[in-house]
């Protein structure tokens, strides 16, 4: 899955528990379209920067999307 994240929201929460993050707004959308239940992030952005975010609906996948980013291509 590939979302635009804008740069005021988190991607994920953080220690601090922040529950409105783009992570969770996927999972939820996820949970009602499909029978997955979770987004797995394949790589963050910072909050303050906005862009394309890459999610696996699995934990496989999410794995094999950051190999493939970590070998560019």
């Amino acid at each position: 899955i590939v979302v635009s994240k804008p740069a005021d929201m988190l991607t994920v929460p953080t220690d601090a528990g922040e529950n409105y993050t783009l992570v969770n707004l996927v999972s939820e959308y996820l949970r009602h379209v499909s029978r997955v239940r979770q987004a797995f992030t394949a790589h963050r952005l910072d909050v303050g920067v906005s862009g394309l975010l890459v999610f696996g609906k699995s934990a496989e996948i999410a794995k094999a999307l950051r190999a493939q980013f970590a070998e560019r291509v």
